[in-house]
């Protein structure tokens, strides 16, 4: 029982501790920048993967990721 409880506690204190440091960059392995950045390329690969997917259907390119790039209205 002691054992039990002990090793709950050790995933609550290690989740709290990664989850932090994660979500807040709090032990600034990397620069701010970069971490902003790398969620918004992130986020196009998934909107990507939606549009063509909505377009040329769910299996479309094996149901790989794609990636949306602007193109110029004219």
């Amino acid at each position: 029982m002691k054992n039990r409880i002990q090793s709950h506690l050790l995933l609550l204190i290690s989740t709290l501790l990664l989850g932090t440091g994660f979500l807040n960059n709090q032990f600034k392995v990397a620069e701010q920048k970069w971490f902003q950045n790398h969620q918004q390329d992130t986020e196009s690969l998934v909107i990507g993967r939606m549009v063509k997917a909505k377009r040329d259907g769910i299996f479309s390119t094996g149901g790989l990721i794609s990636f949306i790039q602007s193109v110029p209205i004219t």
